[in-house]
């Protein structure tokens, strides 16, 4: 598979490029001052990633037609690839939508 590397910088302003990229199967990788730090990839159709996200898409954070809403999604998404589990990294956010969907995912709030 074919493996595309973007800049933080960049990733956050071609999201729309990266994700049809990752849609047709492709790998990204993120890098911070030329250093690889994060992969955005296709979810594994077997794993609990997908019930994860299919939960996001029931509670109008990502839209069927495949549209990330807002910050929402981003800030998670970014918080979910610092870590490989969501308790060891604290989410903080005063938006209530954020907080309930980090819970979700196993991020500590308080």
């Amino acid at each position: 598979m074919p493996n595309d590397r973007y800049s933080t910088y960049e990733a956050k302003a071609r999201f729309s490029e990266v994700l049809k990229k990752v849609r047709e199967g492709r790998t990204i990788t993120v890098t911070y001052h030329g250093e690889p730090v994060a992969e955005i990839r296709p979810l594994d159709r077997h794993s609990g990633t997908l019930a994860r996200v299919e939960w996001l898409e029931s509670r109008g954070v990502v839209v069927p037609a495949g549209y990330v809403r807002s910050s929402d999604l981003w800030h998670l998404a970014t918080a979910l690839y610092l870590t490989e589990t969501p308790g060891e990294l604290w989410f903080l956010t005063l938006d209530a939508r954020q907080r309930e969907i980090a819970e979700f995912l196993g991020f500590p709030t308080e």
